[in-house]
């Protein structure tokens, strides 16, 4: 049985499980560089925080966000670790690339990052795989929040603007400002995805999946 063929059959066996609403947990897939671009991205984000009205982002280790989050029950969580090392299992290892900094005005501050083809086909065939196996069951992602995933925008992100009381400026241009222009250069290996769950408002490693 091909791949294909055996990931349905794995989707139509399973399908009968979701009758009832379960306990859901929020999970992501994530590319998570060198330790040594991660302390390289922690030394930026205490900077931000010291020296600037913005809140550094501390609840994940830095990463690139593959698929964002969505809701699954623990005892269902076994079909995404099925065909996620099937998906994955052709995808060579390749190299992220981190050149300066980026916004989404007005609330989130990150690393840009270099939009190759290499990661850009990773993330393809993870969206791709995900609204065939995944995204059909009625729990699989939260219903309020459909999310969109061909609109990929790689980043790390690294810190939100601070809330403001009612009437007072948003501080975001003003730190852009003096950000803009902040340099940040580093490049990764990446041999593996990760699979995140969050679990006391902090998002931990559940499993890692090696690229080819």
């Amino acid at each position: 049985m091909n791949q294909s063929k055996h990931l349905s059959k794995l989707a139509k066996d399973e399908g009968g499980q979701w009758d009832k609403q379960p306990d859901l947990r929020r999970y992501f897939v994530a590319a998570i560089p060198t330790e040594a671009v991660q302390d390289q991205t922690n030394e930026l984000k205490q900077e931000l925080g010291r020296d600037y009205d913005c809140q550094p982002v501390w609840n994940s280790p830095p990463h690139v966000t593959l698929l964002p989050p969505f809701e699954r029950s623990p005892d269902h969580i076994s079909r995404l670790e099925h065909w996620l090392p099937e998906v994955i299992a052709t995808v060579p290892k390749f190299e992220l690339q981190f050149k300066g900094l980026g916004a989404f005005p007005k609330h989130v501050l990150f690393v840009d990052v270099v939009r190759s083809p290499a990661l850009m086909g990773l993330q393809n065939e993870l969206d791709l795989a995900f609204e065939e196996y995944e995204a059909p069951y009625e729990y699989s992602q939260r219903p309020d929040k459909r999310r969109k995933y061909q609109d990929f925008s790689p980043h790390m992100t690294l810190a939100r603007c601070r809330a403001k009381p009612k009437g007072d400026k948003n501080p975001f241009d003003a730190i852009w400002a003096k950000l803009c222009d902040h340099p940040f250069e580093a490049t990764s290996p990446i041999e593996k995805i990760t699979l995140l769950e969050y679990i006391n408002r902090q998002w931990k490693v559940y499993g890692e999946y090696p690229l080819s």
